[in-house]
């Protein structure tokens, strides 16, 4: 049985996973192209193991917390803490690089997104300590 019982929170959750998937497969299949997405030019080899390896890994990494996530709902805070930290990189990047409207909205997705996994995180640990609660009395009283 999953811990996420509504099924539009699985759904989003998926989604999600799916998403980070499908980015992390490109920049592990395809770091050139990727790597232009993102506006960097891996030189030689090594540039693009980086581009397969951290990129494509973080997003891997990312795909895999969200699918455990509906079961492990710990997962979507670990998940939360990796886009948490991609948004903080971004703000360093404002801050010593200078800002522009991509590189704001992409800090924009990712808080969002953590925010999104905290809250799904929040609501379902909520749910089971409420259904623990209630039905711990229950136990009780049949057992007597």
């Amino acid at each position: 049985m999953s811990v996420l019982r509504i099924p539009s929170l699985k759904l989003v959750v998926v989604g999600l996973g799916v998403y980070f998937l499908v980015i992390g497969s490109v920049c592990m299949l395809m770091p050139q192209p990727m790597a232009e997405q993102f506006s960097i030019s891996p030189i030689e080899v090594h540039g693009l193991s980086t581009v397969r390896g951290d990129l494509g890994g973080l997003f891997l990494g990312l795909a895999i917390m969200s699918f455990l996530g509906v079961k492990r709902p710990m997962m979507l805070y670990a998940a939360s803490i990796l886009l948490g930290a991609i948004a903080l990189g971004r703000v360093f990047g404002f801050i010593l690089d200078g800002v522009t409207y991509f590189t704001v909205m992409l800090c924009v997705v990712e808080v969002i997104l953590a925010g999104i996994f905290i809250g799904l995180a929040i609501r379902t640990q909520v749910s089971l300590n409420g259904t623990a609660t209630k039905s711990a009395p229950n136990e009780s009283t049949e057992s007597q």
